[in-house]
């Protein structure tokens, strides 16, 4: 059985057994179980538990790492970024160039009719010049820079720079507009080719710095795994030193038994009886007597 004194922490367990040996060794086998299962509920039983842990811990934070370093010895991103960067300064030059075309195109229309409308069939000094101006328009994308300065051009009064003759100016006009239309037409081309690879880098990049992303926060997740249970190993090891439930005392073998063994006192019972039947038969035939 189990007595809980009221107003203390003290529990006693008693056994009734019919022999004291047995009574003792049953009494203290379920006094250290009693106390094993103060422990394991509310006691430090769980250092085993953390320590198992802490290792496989330590086992995700190694294999984290090792896969963290095969991942960068064959990371891409790097490389990805500069043929996208490649790729994209290509993309621009090409509409720069293609926007320079149709500028072009525009001007000689202009030019054109300014020639068109013109009533004199001579080409004027200032038209040459335009028209040299246009030729030279799509290759002036650069301004001047220290390896390649700006230059100045001096033009004789009687100097000519295309040709004199407005139906000749006309045609190598439109011949010019030919060649800017199927150059803007070819940028068009290549753009347009250059979509894909750029998708496909563009795709490549994020997924490397997806997976880049996913191991690192791999590595994080388990080195602060690591370091919550190795302080938890530190704490509960210091707190093993305290336990929540002690054995006071262990139970010894009786010398008296608590109460007397049935087999001794039904001679006794016997006995009693007997004196007591006596007593009734003694007194009922003196009680006859007396009558008499």
């Amino acid at each position: 059985g189990v007595i809980v004194t009221p107003d203390s922490r003290i529990v006693r367990l008693t056994v009734r057994a019919s022999e004291s040996q047995v009574a003792a060794t049953l009494a203290n086998a379920w006094a250290n179980e009693f106390i094993l299962a103060v422990e394991t509920v509310y006691g430090r039983g769980g250092l085993s538990f953390y320590v198992d842990q802490l290792a496989a811990a330590s086992t995700e934070l190694a294999d984290a790492e090792t896969d963290l370093v095969q991942f960068q010895a064959t990371n891409r991103q790097g490389i990805v970024e500069n043929e996208l960067l490649a790729l994209m300064n290509l993309q621009s030059t090409y509409l720069n160039q293609q926007n320079d075309y149709r500028q072009a195109f525009n001007d000689i229309e202009t030019l054109r009719t300014q020639l068109e409308n013109n009533t004199s069939d001579t080409v004027a000094l200032s038209d040459q010049l335009a028209a040299l101006s246009l030729q030279l328009q799509p290759y002036q994308s650069t301004g001047a820079t220290p390896v390649a300065p700006s230059f100045q051009l001096n033009i004789g009064a009687d100097s000519q720079l295309t040709t004199t003759q407005r139906a000749e100016q006309l045609q190598r006009l439109d011949a010019l507009q030919i060649a800017f239309a199927a150059a803007a037409t070819a940028r068009e081309q290549q753009l347009t080719e250059l979509q894909p690879s750029i998708f496909a880098l563009q795709s490549e990049k994020q997924q490397l710095f997806n997976e880049g992303e996913r191991l690192n926060n791999r590595r994080t997740i388990a080195m602060e795994t690591y370091s919550t249970l190795a302080r938890k190993v530190d704490e509960e090891r210091v707190a093993t030193r305290e336990t929540v439930a002690r054995l006071a005392s262990r139970a010894a073998v009786p010398e008296m038994p608590k109460h007397p063994s049935p087999l001794v006192l039904f001679p006794l019972a016997v006995a009693v009886a007997l004196l007591l039947t006596l007593a009734a038969i003694i007194a009922q035939t003196w009680w006859r007597q007396a009558r008499v």
